[in-house]
């Protein structure tokens, strides 16, 4: 029995996707991190790369064994941020919950001082907006890094996602950064 053309080249495409590599050399892989869990975010843009294992020591409070993205600093600023991904090295879902167990994309956003405040703009490739919803700032050790802010991040659409953060220290200096994260359907 002959498939049809394109039902042909589907199976390829489903082949290829569910292999654990790059598909072509403009397409940035993101580092499988220890332990077997899978990470396959192809995207033609920059993605921040995912870390495993302790933070920086700077960023105080954090546990040993965290999956996190060290924020690329766009201003002068001498603070550093890393980005905790609470719910594990895994792509964005749209809407901001995984459909395959129902949690929510919460991230921690901690910083190696204390910050009053802090804004997040967010957007694709395409302009589409996102959106960061943060909590308060965490000021006790037994529940995360004392100087981050949990937070609920949001996509709308899938895509390449560029986090811009803008954070105020409690002496003023002013931290500006980034992350890009890719979210899928």
């Amino acid at each position: 029995m002959r498939l049809p053309f394109r039902r042909t080249i589907l199976l390829m495409v489903l082949t290829l996707a569910s292999m654990p590599f790059a598909i072509s050399a403009a397409q940035t892989p993101v580092p499988m991190p220890p332990g077997g869990e899978w990470w396959t975010a192809w995207s033609s843009c920059d993605i921040t790369p995912v870390q495993y294992g302790p933070a920086p020591e700077n960023i105080p409070g954090t546990p040993d064994s965290i999956y996190w993205l060290q924020g690329e600093t766009t201003s002068e600023s001498d603070i550093d941020m890393i980005v905790w991904l609470w719910t594990g090295n895994r792509p964005l879902p749209l809407d901001g919950v995984y459909a395959s167990d129902g949690t929510f994309t919460k991230w921690l956003w901690a910083f190696s001082e204390p910050m009053r405040d802090i804004i997040a703009t967010v957007t694709n490739e395409r302009g589409t907006e996102g959106e960061v919803q943060f909590g308060g700032e965490i000021l006790s050790s037994t529940t995360g890094p004392i100087n981050g802010w949990p937070s609920y991040a949001i996509a709308p659409e899938p895509g390449c996602w560029t986090f811009e953060i803008t954070a105020t220290a409690l002496d003023g200096e002013i931290y500006q950064g980034r992350v890009i994260f890719p979210a899928v359907p």
